[in-house]
């Protein structure tokens, strides 16, 4: 009997580490549908390029924006599509539907003062995390 369960034991170890690997690879597939899932319906990940929310948002920054946001109000930082590109700029008005947004760095921002007031189906999402390379 004792010699019996010794020729399993191998068989039986082999099958719990086939099973683990499954579970772990159920778990890391699992991970990465929820986190695709979030960046897309969720959250949105963009890069800031350009010197117009300097000092705050430096030129090469990453910008992490809520998508579910859709209560603006003047001196929130969000991101617009706005002529095919993503900006990052500041809500300056809020009128109604209408946005007029205005970079920090006025000397170097493409703006509404450019472009005029945007729609506010145009903003993407509120900018709620920046992470700053050096």
């Amino acid at each position: 009997m004792v010699e019996e369960q010794n020729l399993f034991e191998p068989l039986i170890e082999r099958e719990r580490k086939r099973k683990g690997r499954y579970v772990l690879c159920a778990l890391a597939i699992g991970t990465a549908v929820i986190c695709y899932l979030l960046l897309q319906i969720v959250f949105g990940v963009t890069k800031v390029d350009g010197e117009s929310m300097e000092p705050e948002i430096q030129n090469g920054s990453i910008a992490i924006f809520c998508r579910l946001e859709k209560d603006y109000k003047e001196g929130d930082v969000v991101i617009a599509k706005v002529e095919g590109r993503q900006i990052v700029k500041r809500i300056l008005t809020v009128d109604g539907g209408s946005v007029f947004l205005m970079g920090d760095n006025q000397a170097h921002s493409i703006d509404s003062r450019t472009f005029g007031e945007i729609d506010s189906r145009q903003i993407l999402g509120k900018v709620i995390c920046v992470i700053r390379f050096l």
